[in-house]
């Protein structure tokens, strides 16, 4: 290589114009590369300006100096930067990249896609910019030509981290995230440390139901960069889904601690708030989190049930409106409203709400199961039994029935006669009680044999049903040496047979007590039920707070009270409050037989929506019965006071204010006073 010769300055003279070759401007360019590269912007800035002092039209240190202006956010500099060196090159396809991604980060996508475009047609086989076009055509919604773009790049470079985690990102948003897996693996391979990587791929592995292995990896991603809300975000999901509610709490609060304004953050944190029976912080992270995105539908529509549970209901029905307009095609909001609806008893619109649901999702378990309430509860049953179906659909929210699985088919009304039946329990013993008087019709149809299995509790009570040939006991091992040809809910039988309002079989009783327990014989002797199973959905509405609430019940005079709580409120029968006058029974009401047996020596059962309801009822005996306005359930039916299931026993007694009984005991205690037999 030859050597430059050197020039001795001579006083005051001016030194010779020193021309670099082109060798060594090669090198001083890359060794502002190299600068660049390691973050040292402002030396590489310093030697490119210095080179271009030297050679204004040296078109590579333009480049290199837009990309300095690039990674210092100075777009405008870079963009000048960038298209000097385009106009100085003869074929400048690596300036014009660079300039559309100057472009694309202003979010001038037409511009950055032309200058994509113009370096793909300079040269084709450009890894990067195949991949920087592929990201601008999915930002723009055109996948099928981002995917075409993105499998070219990795075709052209099949190592380029950039294009496969932009490949498994597409696929992600497609929801092929069986596709996307693999991908962002391969990507994660070349990038162990990348954190936006680790953080798709701990999405896919939770959604994948990976839980263990999704929340290691986004734990990494965190550890690598405490900072990165998404990952904090998307642990808090997970961490959900397992029902981990205090580190979800912490992993939500983390991500805005980092991000007061990350929207999805407070919309997680109220929701979950809700579930953890925080109403007001709850309110307070919802109301932000629209604050900050006014059009979250999620967040009005959570407001929607928050505020249900508070029976604030013109705010409730406002919020659900709001999420429908904002997202026509939110199913769920449809189908609140419809409850909302129905409880306000708006049933027309009520009816038009759950239709339209179920238009918006065909088939979708709760709006159905919901609708079929309402038209039961309005005395609509050939409407409402079908969809009395979905109760039982394992994808129904809160489905308490339990899935069967049995060597015989499900029976769907074929024809009975010389056909052996089985009848399985699904819900509670109050259902069993109210649709075992069915079984007496399923003979009439020639069923040769009617068996039923039912909890221990009901076992005595139900032995001697008449037309029931079998019974077995839940728990204990069943018999299935004869199989039955059919099983069936009880609940499905008014379908199967065809039950109007008109012909519920409503014989009475249905039922006898198999002993007879001892009572006080003084006076009228009322047995009294104030509470239910607290798991029951809708308890904190059917359910007195406490014997206290039946007070105004003491003042009738002649009257004898034995309590037969069981369970919940069970305490208050043995230390009833101060002042009110209750006798446990002589019986231990260790089943519904015994329970059966002292009801049958007393004049009348006041309870509230429970399964002594329906014994009392099947069993003839008077029974009168507290309801809610909230969440009536459908068998008591609207605006009547007696009961088509147990005519000429039942007198129903409903609050006309949500959760307040004051004035239903009142009246209670009116109507005692006017019974025979009180104020002796």
């Amino acid at each position: 290589m030859s050597v430059a010769r050197r020039h001795r300055r001579s006083g005051n003279a001016a030194a010779p114009r020193r021309d670099l070759r082109p060798d060594h401007f090669r090198a001083d360019n890359n060794h502002c590369l190299a600068m660049i590269a390691q973050g040292r912007l402002a030396e590489a800035e310093t030697a490119l300006r210095r080179i271009l002092t030297r050679s204004p039209g040296h078109a590579e240190a333009w480049n290199n100096l837009g990309l300095v202006h690039l990674g210092l956010g100075r777009l405008g500099e870079a963009e000048a930067a960038f298209r000097e060196s385009a106009r100085l090159q003869p074929c400048p396809p690596l300036a014009l990249n660079n300039l559309g991604k100057c472009l694309a980060s202003q979010g001038r996508v037409v511009e950055a896609a032309a200058c994509f475009r113009h370096s793909l047609a300079l040269e084709p086989e450009q890894a990067e910019v195949c991949n920087n076009l592929g990201v601008l055509a999915n930002q723009t919604g055109r996948a099928d030509e981002a995917e075409t773009l993105l499998r070219r790049a990795l075709d052209l470079q099949p190592d380029l981290a950039d294009a496969l985690c932009n490949l498994g990102l597409l696929l992600m948003g497609q929801r092929r995230l069986t596709e996307a897996e693999p991908v962002l693996e391969a990507a994660l391979a070349m990038q162990p440390e990348n954190v936006m990587i680790l953080n798709n791929l701990g999405f896919i592995l939770g959604e994948r139901g990976c839980r263990e292995d999704a929340e290691a990896i986004l734990r990494r991603a965190v550890g690598l960069q405490p900072g990165y809300v998404d990952a904090w975000y998307n642990l808090g999901v997970l961490l959900n889904e397992a029902g981990r509610a205090r580190e979800t709490e912490a992993c939500y609060r983390q991500a805005l601690t980092l991000q007061p304004g990350h929207a999805p953050s407070w919309l997680n944190l109220g929701v979950l708030l809700i579930g953890l029976d925080r109403p007001q912080e709850a309110e307070a992270a919802l109301l932000r989190a629209l604050e900050l995105q006014p059009g979250l539908a999620d967040a009005h529509y959570n407001l929607g049930i928050l505020w249900i549970g508070q029976r604030r209901l013109a705010e409730a029905e406002t919020a659900f409106r709001a999420a429908i307009r904002l997202q026509p095609g939110m199913a769920r909001a449809y189908n609140n409203l419809a409850l909302l609806l129905k409880e306000l008893r708006r049933f027309d619109e009520a009816e038009a709400t759950g239709l339209a649901c179920l238009h918006i999702q065909p088939g979708f378990p709760d709006a159905a199961w919901n609708l079929s309430l309402l038209y039961l509860s309005t005395g609509r049953f050939a409407a409402g039994w079908p969809l009395h179906e979905f109760r039982y659909h394992p994808q129904r929210t809160g489905s308490q029935v339990t899935p069967v699985r049995l060597p015989f088919p499900m029976w769907r009304g074929e024809e009975l006669r010389g056909k052996a039946l089985l009848l399985v329990p699904e819900q509670g013993a109050g259902d069993l009680i109210q649709f075992c008087r069915y079984i007496p019709l399923l003979k009439e149809r020639g069923a040769s044999r009617v068996s039923l299995i039912c909890p221990a509790a009901l076992a005595e009570l139900l032995s001697s049903l008449p037309g029931l040939d079998r019974l077995l006991v839940e728990g204990e091992e069943c018999d299935y040496t004869i199989p039955d040809d059919y099983w069936c809910y009880p609940l499905s039988l008014p379908l199967h047979l065809g039950t109007t309002l008109a012909t519920i079989p409503a014989r009475l009783p249905y039922l006898r007590a198999p002993g007879v327990a001892r009572t006080p014989r003084a006076g009228l002797r009322v047995g009294l039920v104030w509470k239910g199973n607290p798991r029951h959905p809708n308890d904190r509405s059917r359910s007195l707070p406490g014997l206290t609430t039946l007070a105004p019940l003491w003042r009738v005079p002649g009257v004898t009270f034995v309590g037969l709580q069981k369970g919940a409120g069970e305490e208050e029968v043995r230390h009833p409050p101060p002042g009110q006058p209750l006798l446990p029974p002589d019986e231990a009401l260790t089943d519904f037989a015994r329970t059966a047996a002292v009801m049958s020596r007393l004049d009348l059962v006041i309870t509230i929506d429970s399964a002594c309801a329906h014994l009392a009822g099947a069993l003839g005996i008077s029974c009168w019965v507290l309801l809610p306005l909230w969440g009536t359930d459908w068998r008591w039916m609207h605006d009547r006071d007696d009961s088509p299931w147990y005519p000429g026993v039942m007198r129903l007694f409903r609050q006309t204010r949500c959760d307040a009984w004051d004035d239903v005991v009142e009246r209670l205690a009116q109507a005692l006073a006017d019974f025979p037999g009180a104020g002796g």
